[in-house]
């Protein structure tokens, strides 16, 4: 049986784009009040929290196609 691996470079891009956007949402909350607005702020927070959910179901879509792959082979 021949197991289907993620390419590590995938998954460590995604979990690099994840803490990415996670600092840019934990830079965003300490500036809360300051020089942007703190309804830009949860605007900006809102949409980088949209981005997450994305890169999570994109690694989840993969994950189930790679084990499709995987039933496949075996």
């Amino acid at each position: 049986m021949e197991i289907v691996k993620v390419p590590e470079s995938f998954a460590v891009q995604q979990v690099k784009r994840t803490r990415s956007l996670q600092d840019f949402i934990n830079r965003f909350e300490e500036q809360m009040g300051r020089e942007l607005t703190e309804q830009q702020i949860a605007t900006l927070i809102k949409h980088a929290e949209e981005l997450i959910s994305a890169v999570e179901k994109e690694i989840t879509v993969a994950t189930l196609v790679l084990h499709q792959l995987e039933d496949k082979l075996s």
